[in-house]
Formats: C-alpha cells, sequence, structure tokens
C-alpha cells in the first residue's frame, strides 16, 4: 500500500501544517505539508509547500519541530501514531516547561487518549 496518509494535522486561521506518510515494504517515509493561505486574505496568491521524505520518526518530528505545531488546533492523527503523537506533544511541552492544560486535553482528545494519560507536570499560562 503506497498511498499517502495524513499521520497528523494542526491547523491555525491562516492554514495548515500536515505530517504525511506513506507505507512501503521497508517501513514508513514521511514528508511535511504547509499550506499557507494568510496571503489569500490579502487577495494574494496562497503558498503551499512540501518537504522532500524522511525516512525515521525522528525526522519526521524534526520537519513538525520547524514550525509550532504543538501550538496549533490539531485536527486529526492517525491512528497508529496516535501514541507517539501524544508523546511527542508531551516532551515538547515538558522541555518548554510549559503544558497549557487545556490544549493538552485537547491533543488527548484528537488521540482518543484518557484524560489522566500523560497528566501535565505544570499548568503555566
Amino acid at each position: 500500500m503506497n498511498q499517502n496518509e495524513v499521520v497528523v494535522e494542526v491547523g491555525s486561521e491562516g492554514g495548515s501544517v500536515t505530517l504525511r506518510g506513506t507505507r512501503t515494504p521497508t517501513g514508513w517515509l514521511f514528508s511535511r505539508h504547509v499550506i499557507d493561505q494568510s496571503a489569500a486574505m490579502l487577495d494574494e496568491v496562497s503558498d503551499e509547500q512540501a518537504s522532500s521524505s524522511v525516512k525515521s520518526w525522528s525526522a519526521a518530528l524534526k520537519l513538525l519541530s520547524e514550525y509550532p505545531w504543538v501550538d496549533l488546533h490539531p485536527i486529526e492523527v492517525h491512528p497508529e501514531f496516535r501514541q507517539r503523537i501524544l508523546d511527542a506533544v508531551v516532551s515538547v511541552y515538558e522541555k518548554r516547561g510549559d503544558t497549557p492544560q487545556r490544549r493538552l486535553e485537547k491533543w488527548k482528545e484528537v488521540c482518543n487518549a484518557p484524560r489522566e494519560l500523560n497528566a501535565p507536570i505544570s499548568d503555566h499560562r
């Protein structure tokens, strides 16, 4: 199955950041797709960009980390990546020393995780 699937999609008023995955016989290939529609709000052309593909999960997270993806609105998470995505979100918050409770709850909801899973270490807003 070489279908391009959404691994995680996050959005804001001006666009979205999506990590897509393609299953291959040797594992997943990941690429990041960005749609910036802020220019379209000014009657200009919107911007769409795609990264090159990477083979590892850590490289995929590095692609995402070029944008503030954990702070955007989570839209969709692939069922096979729900725990990995939630772990990555919690890790980013822990590294920053900031766990926005409402945002974490939204991530848990989109990842279908129990509310007590990965309880935040702090609630600095």
